[in-house]
């Protein structure tokens, strides 16, 4: 249950990241 929590943790930061990147490009 922790690790499936983590991933979907992983998974929201990565889009955020993305999103973040494409603002600055």
């Amino acid at each position: 249950m922790a690790q499936e929590a983590e991933s979907h943790l992983k998974e929201k930061f990565t889009i955020l990241v993305v999103r973040a990147n494409e603002a600055d490009g």
